[in-house]
């Protein structure tokens, strides 16, 4: 599927492709934090729609996925920093 033909909001598959987008994004980030790196909007866009096998084409693709990305990806952090308290600072790294 290509990130212009992605649910949007209002779609009946809507809720549940942002859950996918939230997951990838944490799964992205704990491994991230894992190996001590950093990785900015477009790499976790790129990162986001490899792991979804979303096809990014043409600017638009980007562009449609990157935003929902930057939108969504303070809760994959939350959902890091709340699992690292829950676990003291420990968590393990799911993948995809």
């Amino acid at each position: 599927m290509r990130a212009v033909e992605a649910p949007t909001l209002g779609d009946l598959t809507w809720n549940q492709y942002r859950s996918q987008v939230i997951n990838a994004i944490t799964a992205v980030e704990a491994q991230m934090h894992h190996l001590r790196k950093s990785i900015n909007t477009e790499g976790m866009t790129y990162e986001v729609a490899g792991l979804l096998k979303i096809e990014i084409i043409d600017q638009e693709d980007f562009d449609v996925l990157s935003a929902l990305v930057k939108a969504v990806r303070h809760v994959g952090r939350e959902a890091i920093r709340a699992t690292k308290e829950d676990h003291g600072g420990q968590f393990s790294l799911r993948l995809l």
